[in-house]
């Protein structure tokens, strides 16, 4: 199990067998009409799962051992975290509650933690050219992306993914980031120079992307 990129067991901590990682609710319900059988579906959402953590914090002594407790919780509280489990998934993740800590031994403690996050694969990258279908990764309906290109030569004016961008001059350098949700122009904030409405996003298997050049995509998979 990794924390932010640091293995657990630099803070002295072992995963337990017995954790667990269960799906949400949907969110959804529906709307049936008074006459038939149709019915309509609202409020589906990409729910948060439920992440059970039950572990053993182990030092050399009491001292230790609390000590490591004391810094292995306040980097699991620290807002949201990124952990990797057994399973080979990431996760973005924040602390919802945990347990009061058992002391089996002197220098070895135990205790459970409860997390709520998503559920996803490493950052992929790729490039595409405009209309030329490509394969995205993941499960869930909506997956927010990055989308880079490169104002050729002659252009008065670019699209890509279904936005304009107008006031732009040859080699620069445009960016849509749907992961951090802000647009930059040449890496300075150009939300000024574009007309977007909606932040572009992809869907599981083939996508499309409308374009005036080759464009580079950075996404999360993200699974349901």
């Amino acid at each position: 199990m990794f924390l932010n990129h640091l293995n657990a067991v630099e803070y002295g901590v072992r995963l337990l067998k017995g954790w667990s990682v269960k799906r949400g609710g949907t969110g959804a319900s529906a709307v049936k009409s008074r006459m038939g059988a149709a019915f309509n579906v609202v409020g589906a959402e990409l729910a948060l799962k439920t992440i059970t953590l039950p572990v053993t914090i182990k030092g050399r002594d009491q001292h230790e051992a609390a000590g490591r407790l004391s810094a292995w919780e306040a980097a699991l509280a620290d807002g949201k975290v990124e952990l990797r489990l057994p399973d080979g998934f990431y996760y973005d993740a924040y602390l919802k509650s945990c347990s009061e800590p058992s002391y089996d031994l002197p220098w070895l403690i135990s205790n459970t933690y409860v997390l709520e996050g998503v559920q996803r694969g490493p950052l992929l990258s790729l490039k595409t050219q405009p209309d030329v279908p490509f394969t995205v990764k993941g499960t869930a309906p909506r997956i927010g992306c990055r989308i880079t290109a490169t104002v050729p030569d002659g252009a008065a004016s670019f699209s890509m993914a279904g936005v304009t961008f107008t006031g732009v001059a040859a080699g620069d350098v445009l960016c849509i980031d749907g992961l951090t949700i802000r647009v930059l122009v040449n890496g300075a904030p150009g939300l000024q120079k574009c007309d977007i409405i909606e932040w572009p996003y992809l869907t599981p298997g083939r996508n499309l992307l409308a374009g005036g050049s080759a464009m580079a995509v950075e996404y999360f998979p993200i699974y349901y």
